[in-house]
């Protein structure tokens, strides 16, 4: 490995552990959000499968393209970008779980 390709392996599998923990929050709430549902005696049909999935492929898609956008530049621009791209999918994330709690049916979002 050359002195230069050290540093961006370094940063990019750093990184990388950040957006892995994304997919890992991302399945978690694809697990357990019908576990929520059935407990609130809501039907399971109900859950927003496509919002979960959504919510899944966020963090790889925002990975491949702060990497891929990385590709031939410094170090430094490349921290910058995955740092970046963690902010951008860390608020996406964000709204899909508020995005959830609108579309859940109405008598039971008060009880959360």
């Amino acid at each position: 490995m050359s002195a230069r390709r050290g540093p961006v392996v370094a940063a990019t599998v750093a990184f990388g552990l950040l957006y892995a923990y994304k997919v890992f929050e991302a399945v978690s709430n694809a697990v357990s959000l019908p576990n929520l549902y059935v407990s609130l005696a809501i039907e399971p049909s109900a859950v927003p499968w496509w919002l979960l999935v959504i919510g899944m492929l966020v963090p790889v898609a925002g990975f491949a393209l702060a990497v891929r956008l990385g590709r031939g530049r410094s170090v430094g621009a490349r921290v910058l970008l995955l740092a970046a791209g963690i902010a951008v999918v860390s608020a996406l994330s964000l709204t899909v779980i508020a995005l959830e709690a609108v579309l859940r049916p109405a008598p039971f979002s008060a009880f959360l």
